[in-house]
């Protein structure tokens, strides 16, 4: 007898590819992408966490593993905004949490996305030129604890090769222990950026704002002991590369939409961006030019806001690296999730 017992799908579906950490953050758009409404003068300031919980248990269902699956996931965001004159300053925190358990690996709590950003955004409104702002900015991203690769055989086989941004090193084997292969240890792998340039405000409208900045920006990658999984799928191990530390400097841009339809009922992001370095170090590949060497970044991100505390949210990200990872990584995610919220303009 086929047996199928599912429970609350309040976190649906999460597939993609990525580095180092498991996975990236859902709804992880820039933290300078902010909300349409227009904010007054002072201090103002809004929070949000979410929640969700999947439950499925499969019997005798051809093409799935036998037992119970569970996904948990955490969310935070918060927000502050102070304006004085034609000063105005914006703060951002995002915590991502996902915690998943698998019939193949019963035992074991997956850790498949973990990553905290803090954003700090300053801009100076012209009085002459409302739609045009000079900014600085500075973000901190990182993740909170150990990630891991997961497999249910602890024979399974991992060939260890230096970064190619390095000295060639001569490469080392490694085999899960507890069916985890280490990658990163806590706070294992940090990414700073900060740029100074100009922000222009194109477009200011409920169902589009419209932002475009481009500046000058340095980044810095910093690794402590860290690897990242580089697989060939023609050989029967599973290929890792260490990480290195590094530093650029170049043409930083992004543009944005944000808005709302039918009423608040959807509400959507999307977003294009570049790090284009001028400088860098390690140099790379002695072959890649300033376009090689730079880092992309693209994402939609949609929600269908079923009431004032449930949402039904799509989101799509597709990031770029070459001193971190040869490929794209490629984010889907379909999240339904409960949350709680405040926002100091509703009291």
């Amino acid at each position: 007898m086929k047996k199928l017992l599912g429970g609350l799908s309040i976190f649906a579906l999460t597939t993609g590819v990525a580095f180092g950490q498991a996975k990236d953050l859902p709804n992880s758009a820039p933290s300078d992408v902010t909300k349409s409404a227009k904010r007054p003068q002072g201090l103002t300031h809004m929070g949000n966490v979410t929640a969700g919980l999947n439950l499925s248990n499969h019997s005798k269902v051809p093409g799935q593993a036998e037992g119970t699956a569970t996904v948990l996931s955490m969310g935070a965001e918060g927000k502050l905004w102070y304006i004085t004159g034609g000063n105005e300053f914006r703060a951002t925190l995002n915590i991502s949490e996902v915690l998943t358990r698998t019939p193949s690996l019963e035992d074991v709590n997956q850790l498949t996305s973990d990553s905290i950003k803090l954003q700090g955004l300053y801009l100076y409104n012209l009085p002459s030129l409302p739609w045009i702002s000079p900014y600085a900015m500075l973000t901190a991203e990182t993740n909170l604890f150990e990630n891991s690769d997961y497999r249910s055989d602890n024979s399974t086989e991992y060939t260890i090769s230096s970064s190619a941004l390095s000295d060639p090193q001569p490469s080392t084997t490694g085999n899960p222990e507890d069916n985890q292969f280490k990658l990163l240890d806590p706070f294992g792998l940090i990414k700073l950026k900060a740029s100074l340039g100009g922000l222009a405000k194109l477009w200011n409208q409920t169902e589009a704002n419209i932002e475009a900045r481009v500046g000058i920006g340095a980044e810095q990658i910093l690794s402590d002991d860290g690897l990242v999984i580089v697989d060939d799928d023609s050989t029967d191990a599973i290929e890792v590369s260490t990480l290195e530390d590094v530093t650029k400097i170049g043409i930083d841009a992004l543009l944005t939409s944000t808005g709302q339809l039918s009423n608040g009922m959807i509400s959507y992001t999307a977003y294009a961006g570049l790090f284009a370095p001028f400088y860098s170090d390690p140099e790379g590949d002695s072959d890649w030019n300033m376009v090689q060497k730079t880092s992309t970044e693209i994402g939609a991100n949609v929600s269908f806001n079923i009431v004032e505390w449930a949402a039904l949210t799509y989101d799509w990200k597709r990031y770029r690296d070459p001193f971190i990872h040869p490929n794209s990584q490629i984010s889907h995610t379909f999240l339904a999730s409960v949350s709680f919220g405040y926002d100091s303009l509703s009291k």
